[in-house]
C-alpha cells in the first residue's frame, strides 16, 4: 500500500474517531441548539429541504395545522419570490436572539424548547424586527437525532412579511 493511501486511510479513522469522541461528549442540550442553528442558516440560505429536516416525519403545529410537508411545500414558492438575486439570502432572514432560546431536556429522550425569533428585512442591522414569533417545540430523540415533534406559536409584533 502506497504512503498516501496509508495516510489517507489513517485521517479517516481520525476523522471518525473525533466524531464520536465529540458525540459522545457533547450535551443534548448543545445538540438541539446546533440543529436550530442548522435550520436558521438554512432557511436564511433558501434552503427548504434542508430547514424541514429539523422536524420529525410526524411533525405537526398546533398552531396552523402543518405539518413537515406542507412546511416544505410553503417554503419553496416564498424562497423563490423573496430571495435576494445577488447573494441567494432570503430577504427577511430569521435570527433568534440566544438569551430568548431555552433548553429543558427530561430523561425520557424528550426536550421542551422555547425561543423567539425574528424576522427582519436584509441589510437593516439594528432595526426592529418586521415580524416577532415567540415558539414552543417539543423535540424527540430519534435514531439518535433530536427532531422537532410538535411546535405552536405566538405573534408577539409585526406581521407575516411575505
Amino acid at each position: 500500500m502506497s504512503d498516501k493511501r496509508v495516510l489517507v486511510a489513517a485521517a479517516i479513522v481520525v476523522v471518525l474517531f473525533l466524531y464520536w469522541v465529540v458525540n459522545a461528549f457533547i450535551s443534548d442540550e448543545t445538540k438541539i441548539r446546533w440543529q436550530i442553528e442548522a435550520a436558521v442558516e438554512s432557511f436564511n440560505s433558501c434552503r427548504g429541504g434542508a430547514c424541514a429536516a429539523i422536524l420529525s416525519e410526524k411533525y405537526r403545529d398546533d398552531t396552523s395545522g402543518a405539518t413537515r410537508d406542507s412546511v416544505r411545500k410553503f417554503l419553496l414558492p416564498i424562497f423563490l419570490r423573496k430571495q435576494n438575486k445577488q447573494g441567494g439570502l432570503f430577504l427577511y432572514p430569521v435570527r433568534i436572539p440566544q438569551e430568548d432560546l431555552e433548553i429543558n431536556v427530561t430523561a425520557d429522550a424528550e426536550a421542551k424548547v422555547d425561543l423567539r425569533i425574528e424576522f427582519h428585512k436584509l441589510e437593516t442591522e439594528g432595526e426592529a424586527p418586521v415580524w416577532e414569533l415567540k415558539i414552543a417545540a417539543v423535540f424527540n430523540k430519534e435514531d439518535g437525532e433530536w427532531l422537532a415533534q410538535r411546535t405552536s406559536f405566538e405573534i408577539l409584533s409585526g406581521k407575516q412579511p411575505w
